[in-house]
C-alpha cells in the first residue's frame, strides 16, 4: 500500500514560519472577501404586474388581488437568504406610511418540481434573477409609493418605486441605517 506525501507536511518542515504567515493571511483577508461578496446583492422594484396566481396576503391565499410589484433579486455570487432582511414599507400620495410587511408576498405557480408555494428563494444563484412579488390589495389603490428594505444587519440598501423619487422624503425604521449605506 502506498502512502501519499502531503504537501502541507514538508512546507511546515522547510518553512516553519509559512504557515503562521498563511494562517494570518487567510484569518485577515478571507472574511473581507466574504463580506464583499454578500454585499454584492441587489434588489430592483421592477414594476406593475397584473396576474390571476394565487397571492398570499396576510397569511390568506386569495385570488382577488390581481395587481402586484414585481422585485428583482440578483446575486454576484450564489448567496444563502438565511438572515437577509426584506421589507416593504408602503406610503400614499401624502407620503405618509399606510402599510409595511417582512418578506415578499409567496405565490401559488408551477415550478420544475409542479405547483408549490414561490417566496424568497433560500438560495441566490449566481448571476440569475429571481423574482419575487409584493401584493396590491384593494384596499392598497391609493398607495403611491413603495419602499424595499434589504440585506444584512450591517449593510442595508432600498428600492423606491416609482423610481425618481427620493428615499430621504420618506420614513421608515431603517431609513438612518439604508442612508448611511448609500442606495440607489
Amino acid at each position: 500500500m502506498e502512502e501519499k506525501l502531503d504537501l502541507s507536511y514538508v512546507i511546515a518542515a522547510l518553512c516553519p514560519g509559512f504557515m503562521k504567515t498563511f494562517i494570518a493571511i487567510m484569518i485577515v483577508v478571507v472574511p473581507s472577501v466574504l463580506s464583499i461578496h454578500a454585499q454584492e446583492i441587489t434588489v430592483r422594484i421592477v414594476g406593475k404586474e397584473t396576474s390571476s396566481a394565487l397571492i398570499k396576503v396576510d397569511n390568506v391565499w386569495r385570488k382577488d388581488v390581481p395587481e402586484r410589484l414585481k422585485v428583482r433579486l440578483r446575486a454576484d455570487v450564489k448567496t444563502s437568504t438565511q438572515g437577509f432582511t426584506f421589507k416593504a414599507y408602503f406610503f400614499n400620495g401624502g407620503g405618509i406610511l399606510v402599510r409595511s410587511q417582512v418578506g415578499p408576498n409567496p405565490i401559488w405557480t408551477g415550478t420544475k418540481r409542479g405547483i408549490e408555494e414561490v417566496g424568497l428563494p433560500a438560495l441566490l444563484e449566481t448571476a440569475r434573477a429571481s423574482e419575487v412579488f409584493l401584493a396590491l390589495p384593494e384596499e392598497m389603490k391609493r398607495i403611491r409609493t413603495t419602499i424595499v428594505v434589504y440585506g444584512n444587519a450591517t449593510n442595508l440598501r432600498a428600492d423606491i418605486y416609482p423610481g425618481g423619487k427620493k428615499i430621504e422624503d420618506f420614513d421608515f425604521p431603517e431609513k438612518a441605517a439604508v442612508s448611511a449605506a448609500g442606495s440607489r
